[in-house]
């Protein structure tokens, strides 16, 4: 029995700023795949308004590029890139990544889908969401055959495989698994239609609950 008098102390909690269909999406999944939404604040925050108060704000205390994810431990620390919060919170919690000794691929594919992979669906999205009516031809399709590369490696690896790092789901799936939805959701899944591995990937991907929860407020 506790000591009378004794106060419990209050932890606080975690905060992840996001905002649907970007990056940060990967962190929310985690979360959701990890189960401990209950020690996390999720604060929906639109960068795309530069000029409002409330990013304004943000920019000056949380993100200096004023974009998404951010996750800041109060006391501790503030971690602004969404792969590193993947695979910080995949140690915090001793779940969802693989033992030390197999960690090639998951090292490999959360590094290149953040350092490469995300570089190419910006330009995807740029082109066809934001300026559809003007598309840079040359760029799209010079990216496109980058991003087929990719998509080859992919296929490789996930040959035999249910998920990138083997039977299991780890933080890698989290992360590569954002962008290759957001491959298969744009020009019909132009981008992963010749890839049979990849699309029965993304077919076990999207039939995870934490996953539905974290893109429920994507649009369609």
């Amino acid at each position: 029995m506790a000591e009378e008098g004794v106060k419990k102390v209050k932890l606080s909690k975690m905060k992840l700023y996001y905002h649907p269909y970007y990056r940060s999406t990967r962190c929310v999944w985690l979360i959701k795949e990890l189960g401990v939404d209950d020690e996390f604040e999720l604060i929906k925050i639109d960068t795309m308004k530069r000029e409002s108060a409330e990013r304004k704000e943000y920019q000056k205390n949380v993100h200096p590029h004023g974009t998404v994810p951010a996750l800041v431990i109060e006391g501790e620390t503030t971690l602004l890139e969404s792969g590193a919060i993947c695979l910080y919170l995949a140690d915090k919690y001793g779940r969802l990544a693989p033992d030390l000794k197999d960690r090639k691929d998951y090292y490999d594919w959360i590094l290149h889908s953040c350092a490469t992979m995300d570089e190419m669906m910006e330009v995807f999205y740029n082109q066809w969401i934001i300026t559809p009516e003007k598309p840079d031809e040359e760029l799209v399709q010079k990216t496109i055959k980058k991003f087929l590369q990719c998509m080859d490696a992919l296929n490789k690896t996930l040959k035999g495989r249910k998920f990138v790092c083997g039977d299991s789901l780890t933080a890698a799936d989290c992360v590569l698994g954002y962008s290759i939805w957001g491959a298969a959701t744009m020009k019909d899944g132009l981008l992963v239609k010749d890839y049979p591995e990849v699309q029965q990937y993304y077919d076990r991907l999207k039939s995870r609950k934490a996953f539905q929860e974290a893109i429920a407020e994507t649009p369609k």
